[in-house]
């Protein structure tokens, strides 16, 4: 306890950690000089900040680079507003990738892919600065409906449902899911 009578709080979490913060609201925007519903367009602002040093944030800039010959990191302390032009219904944050669903369905990631956790199908590929969409997720015959998102350090879980039944696809290397 401290002098003040105020005591500090203490994360009892033994999952991992991200050092980003990630906020968002729907919002809706009216076509200028109009209030007709049609008009309208939905979409949900987000505002983060933290490390960015893997593009997980979102921002689409690059890490802050190097000077002499020190790789220096990325990292917003004021949250900075963004933009996808969708309307996110679920977003998860893992150490350093995010993904999140929108209310069509659709599943973006970003951030770190060093272990197949942005679920794009390319390890080759270590970092997506931007959202990417899973475009493998749109391939199935079946229509998937998402009902939830989860991530882990370097694992990505999604929960769907397919004609009534429950599915869980991972998004990892096999030594991490």
């Amino acid at each position: 306890e401290r002098q003040d009578g105020s005591r500090r709080a203490r994360n009892r979490s033994s999952g991992p950690r991200s050092n980003s913060k990630r906020s968002a609201r729907s919002v809706s925007k009216s076509a200028k000089g109009s209030n007709a519903p049609q008009d309208q367009e939905m979409f949900t602002e987000i505002f983060s900040w933290g490390d960015n040093a893997q593009g997980q944030l979102g921002l689409g800039d690059s890490s802050a680079g190097s000077e002499g010959g020190k790789k220096l990191r990325k990292t917003h302390k004021i949250p900075r507003y963004c933009s996808f032009n969708v309307i996110i219904k679920k977003l998860a944050c893992g150490r350093e990738h995010t993904v999140f669903i929108t209310q069509n369905d659709l599943v973006y990631s970003m951030g770190c892919n060093s272990h197949g956790q942005l679920g794009v199908g390319e390890l080759h590929t270590t970092l997506k600065r931007s959202p990417t969409l899973l475009e493998s997720l749109l391939s199935q015959s079946e229509r998937l409906s998402f009902a939830d998102v989860k991530c882990g350090a370097q694992h990505t879980l999604l929960l769907c449902e397919v004609g009534g039944q429950r599915r869980l696809y991972a998004c990892a290397t096999a030594a991490h899911v």
